[in-house]
C-alpha cells in the first residue's frame, strides 16, 4: 500500500497512543471504500486460510452514524486454530495483536495504523461463538432503522463526553442500548439475514 505498514519493522515503528481519549466523529462517507480496500489487502494476506467472512462492522459501518475514527473488520474462522494462523499473516501485513479475549466465545483483537491515518480494528471470531452474529445483527438493524441508529448514537456521544478516558466505562455505558437493539433486531427477524 505503499505506507511502510508492509515493512518488516512496521510493528516497531508507528505512534500508537492507547491513552488517547475516545472521540466520537460525525460519519465519514469514504469509511465503507477505507474498509473495501482494506478487505481486499485481507482475502490477499489470508488467502489461503480457512477464512468464511469479512465484514464491515461497528458504528463506521453503519451510514448516517457518528463513529470513532476507526473501520472495525471482522474475520470470521472456523476455530481457534485457524485464528492463531490469521494472527501470524496479519502481523506480517502490519497488524499488531493487541489481546485474546476471554469470553465465551472468545476472539482474537488485532490493529493497524498505516501512515494515511485512517486506523483498523480488527476481530478474529469463531464460527461457532455468538460475537460474530451480535456484530452483524446490530449493522443490519441500525441500517435499516434510523430510530435505533439515533437512540445508539445519543447514547454513544454521552458515553464518550462521560468517560473519554475509560473504555471500559463508556463500553459499559453503551450496553443497555446494544442489548435493546439486539433484542428487537433477533424479534424482527434478523438472524435469518446473517
Amino acid at each position: 500500500m505503499g505506507d511502510g505498514a508492509d515493512s518488516p519493522d512496521a510493528m516497531s515503528e508507528p505512534d500508537i497512543d492507547y491513552s488517547e481519549p475516545i472521540s466520537v466523529v460525525e460519519y465519514d462517507p469514504a469509511w465503507p471504500d477505507r474498509f473495501e480496500r482494506e478487505a481486499a489487502r485481507l482475502s490477499d494476506a489470508l488467502a489461503e486460510l480457512d477464512v468464511r467472512r469479512i465484514e464491515h462492522v461497528g458504528s463506521t459501518s453503519v451510514p448516517g452514524l457518528a463513529a470513532k475514527d476507526i473501520v472495525d473488520v471482522l474475520v470470521v474462522v472456523p476455530d481457534e486454530d485457524v485464528g492463531w494462523d490469521c494472527v501470524d499473516r496479519l502481523e506480517s501485513v502490519g497488524y499488531e495483536f493487541f489481546r485474546e479475549w476471554d469470553e465465551p466465545d472468545g476472539r482474537l483483537e488485532l490493529g493497524r495504523w498505516p501512515e494515511d491515518g485512517q486506523r483498523f480494528n480488527l476481530n478474529v471470531r469463531f464460527e461457532d461463538g455468538d460475537g460474530w452474529r451480535r456484530n452483524l445483527l446490530l449493522r443490519e438493524y441500525m441500517r435499516d432503522h434510523p430510530e435505533a441508529r439515533e437512540d445508539y448514537e445519543a447514547v454513544k456521544r454521552d458515553a464518550a463526553a462521560r468517560h473519554a478516558d475509560e473504555p471500559v466505562e463508556y463500553t459499559k455505558a453503551k450496553s443497555d442500548v446494544v442489548q435493546e437493539i439486539l433484542d428487537d433486531a433477533r424479534a424482527a427477524g434478523y438472524d435469518e439475514r446473517i
